[in-house]
């Protein structure tokens, strides 16, 4: 019995130090289901020595470790109860089978195995019956809902401990047993380091608040699309832009910006409440989620006061900074279902409060289901493009387009602006659904034409030459008067070969016949580049890239903003590239918004990124002064224009 009595001791030992370090449950937000390793020593002791000395020493184990993972009382309460309940009800199956208690140095043998996983399989029924009742009476959750919230990994875990137990108990010698501790310590040692690897990708280096990614998962439990499969709940989201961060950085440098960002998250995370999330979007931009407020005069409350807790200079190296800015709300899910509507749509809303004077809007979706809502933007839209002051103002924005490889300007592309004096900042996909069956779309994509072309000019006057490129419908591409006014607005403004590109949807452009191909091939040849936007979103085709005389492939942003975390991205990314400098096309990367997408597109050797990471869309001042700040001087180079291929 010796050898009884010093096993004992040494399980009951390991036991306890098993749960200096839980495993998280499957609801981290519901810790009662934490699993503990002494489980598996304990059980072990169950077999042989019996129900008392088990319910000892995993009361002792149990109390540490929730002690360790700092759980209330209530959660404490819980994992003892489920582990008793658990260990009480294995018992009565071994009492019941005839097996009982084993006492004896050989420990477990195969002639109880039978009743030994019966006894398995009551603990588990027992110990998870009552988290589920548990669970079931805090939350309202149905059984359904949570046995898909990750239950059965959990179960899993649970039983394979068990199961160990029995390895352990074979040989209740000394050390022997204890050996088994290394091998499952390790497992939990490796599964905390990819928790904390993960963790720090949520957080931003900077400022510690939330990352973009972050910010994601939450918007994604939120929306019950998380692993889990969370309930979902409404929420609204807040868009703080502080435009003039910006330029602080860029006057004073990156240190001094870099302490005002800081100072930015450290007052939103105090002006919000404890269960809301900050994140940063990007540079001067920070998101933030309110669970549960959804309605917009609430929203627009928390914005103002979040404005309001700005509204005080951030003193850095003793000199005071304006860090106020305005703030766009979107109200999930009636304004998006995913963190990249929402932020469109937020950004559209801070837009309009930033054009008002206002401190905070709420994004205003055009109704553009029925008949007469539909005439109705369209009398408007007309009146604007007649210059009408009842029909708002038409401008474009320009987004840089960045050489991936120094970081400069490359190009712009010139994005359509429609603000209405009621309705405010138009949706620019609202502006399309509505007038492209219409004769208006037409007019916009010569406004276009003609006020891009004339801003090209202007840059050219000043000693700032640089590439741009405008969308255009491939219904101008089916008639001779729309490429007649491209070549003679082109031709009289002067531009170089190359500086103007005009960019058609992939899935329009290949679908068309020879009408359009005769316009491509007259544009081309008067040295007007020809973008295909989106490649990649549709089911392209090699030949018609192949008969097209293209100088340029737009790479769609769902290629490319996984190519950090997906190989099968990179690699279709990585042939595009080759594909492209194989046929004299210039690759554009759509929708970089993190450095480590930028680093990846860098590696492949693409030459060209758009997106937020690089630059969001300015208007033609804001480009000037950022091919002043780069040097881009008299000699700035004017992208080729690739030779036709056929």
């Amino acid at each position: 019995m010796d050898v009884l009595q010093d096993g004992f001791w040494i399980l009951a030992a390991v036991a306890v130090l098993a749960d200096v370090r839980p495993i998280a449950g499957w609801d981290r937000r519901h810790k009662g289901s934490t699993v503990f390793l002494s489980i598996c020593f304990c059980f072990g002791i169950l077999l042989v020595w019996g129900l008392g000395p088990a319910l000892v020493v995993q009361a002792i184990a149990n109390l540490l470790g929730c002690l360790r993972a700092r759980l209330s009382r209530r959660e404490t309460a819980l994992v003892l109860v489920r582990n008793t309940g658990g260990l009480a009800a294995a018992d009565a199956v071994l009492w019941a089978t005839g097996v009982g208690t084993l006492r004896r140095p050989e420990g477990f043998d195969g002639s109880t195995a039978g009743a030994v996983v019966l006894a398995i399989g009551a603990a588990l029924l027992v110990s998870y019956g009552i988290l589920l009742l548990a669970d079931r009476l805090a939350t309202g959750r149905p059984w359904r809902t949570t046995f898909t919230r990750g239950l059965g990994l959990n179960i899993l875990a649970s039983a394979s401990l068990f199961l160990v137990s029995t390895v352990v108990v074979a040989e209740p010698r000394g050390w022997a047993f204890a050996v088994l501790l290394l091998p499952v310590v390790g497992m939990v040692e490796l599964a905390y380091l990819l928790e904390r690897q993960t963790r720090a990708l949520r957080r931003d280096t900077l400022t510690r608040v939330l990352s973009r990614r972050g910010l994601e998962d939450v918007v994604t439990r939120l929306l019950g699309r998380d692993e889990a499969k969370s309930d979902p709940t409404e929420f609204a989201f807040l868009l703080f832009q502080g435009s003039r961060l910006r330029d602080v950085r860029e006057s004073y440098g990156r240190r001094v910006g870099d302490q005002l960002v800081i100072e930015v998250a450290r007052r939103l995370q105090a002006a919000v409440g404890t269960d809301d999330a900050v994140g940063r979007v990007e540079g001067n931009e920070f998101g933030i989620v309110l669970p549960g407020r959804h309605d917009a005069d609430t929203a627009v409350r928390v914005a103002r006061e979040t404005v309001a807790s700005l509204g005080r200079p951030a003193v850095v190296a003793g000199v005071p900074f304006d860090i106020r800015g305005t703030v766009g709300v979107a109200l999930a899910p009636e304004h998006g279902d995913d963190l990249t509507t929402l932020l469109r749509h937020a950004d559209a809303a801070a837009s309009t409060a930033a054009g008002a004077g206002r401190p905070a809007e709420v994004f205003a979706p055009m109704p553009v289901s029925d008949r007469a809502s539909r005439l109705a933007i369209l009398r408007d839209l007309n009146a604007a493009l007649d210059n009408r002051p009842e029909g708002g103002t038409i401008t474009f924005a320009y987004q840089p387009q960045v050489d991936v490889a120094t970081g400069d300007l490359a190009s712009v592309e010139a994005l359509l602006r429609w603000r209405h004096p009621q309705r405010g900042a138009v949706d620019t996909g609202t502006i399309v659904e509505v007038a492209e069956p219409t004769a208006l779309m037409g007019r916009i994509t010569q406004r276009a034409v003609e006020e891009v072309t004339a801003q090209l000019r202007r840059w050219n006057e000043e000693g700032r030459p640089i590439a741009a490129a405008v969308n255009i419908s491939v219904r101008d591409l089916s008639g001779d008067a729309f490429v007649e006014h491209l070549l003679r607005t082109v031709g009289a403004a002067g531009l170089a070969r190359g500086q103007l590109t005009v960019e058609v949807t992939e899935g329009e452009l290949i679908s068309e016949g020879e009408q359009v191909d005769r316009a491509v091939a007259r544009i081309t040849d008067a040295g007007i580049g020809l973008a295909v936007d989106d490649f990649g979103s549709g089911f392209s085709s090699l030949q018609h890239l192949r008969r097209l005389p293209l100088t340029e492939l737009k790479v769609d942003k769902s290629l490319v903003s996984q190519v950090a975390d997906r190989r099968v991205d990179r690699a279709l990314l990585r042939s595009v590239i080759e594909m492209a400098e194989t046929l004299e096309m210039r690759v554009v990367a759509e929708g970089v918004e993190d450095a480590r997408v930028h680093q990846v597109l860098a590696d492949l050797g693409c030459p060209v990124g758009q997106g937020w990471y690089y630059g969001r869309p300015g208007s033609a001042a804001d480009i000037s002064a950022r091919l002043d700040a780069e040097h881009i001087r008299h000699a700035a180079p004017i992208p080729r224009t690739p030779g036709h291929h056929h």
